[in-house]
Parts: structure tokens; C-alpha cells; sequence
């Protein structure tokens, strides 16, 4: 897991998130999301991403096949008070 710099939470460790997480973040509005990948970090995606991007295959992929224009590291504290706050309504959305 490596480190990031955020401007409420100073160094933090990261995880990662699909690029439809930052703006939901930001808006603080809800964004159905799934662990879609734990190996060296936790990597989030919604399930548009999941389902259109067409995801490796889990099982056969390595770190280097992360593609850093489909996930981007953030806070973690940040993504975890985002996600406590907000799941509960993705959650209800259809």
C-alpha cells in the first residue's frame, strides 16, 4: 500500500478507485461500488466499470496489469468517510 499527501488527512495510506469515484466523492453523493480487487491495495470500482470496461479476470491478473487511466490512488480515510456515509443509499438506489 503506498502513501498519499491529502489536504484534510495529511500522509495517508491509499486505495484505489475507478475514475466515477472521484466525482461521487467529491459530491458526496452515493455510487454503487465493490471490492473489486485486494492484492498490494484494495482496488474499488462501480459496477459500470466492472460491467463495461470488462475487467480482467481477477485470478489472471498481476499488478502491471493495472491501468492507471481506469484507477487512481486516494486517501483512504477520505474514501472510507465518503463510503461510510453514502453506501447505505447507493444501496437503495435501483
Amino acid at each position: 500500500m503506498g502513501l498519499v499527501q491529502c489536504d484534510r488527512h495529511g500522509r495517508q495510506d491509499n486505495t484505489w478507485v475507478c475514475d466515477h469515484v472521484y466525482p461521487a466523492m467529491k459530491a458526496d453523493s452515493p455510487l454503487k461500488i465493490e471490492l473489486w480487487r485486494e492484492f498490494l491495495w484494495n482496488i474499488w470500482a462501480c459496477e459500470e466499470c466492472i460491467r463495461t470496461r470488462r475487467l480482467p479476470v481477477l485470478e489472471t491478473m498481476d499488478e502491471n496489469a493495472l491501468n492507471d487511466d481506469l484507477f487512481g490512488p486516494t486517501c483512504v480515510a477520505c474514501f472510507n468517510e465518503w463510503r461510510n456515509s453514502t453506501q447505505n443509499a447507493a444501496s437503495a438506489s435501483p
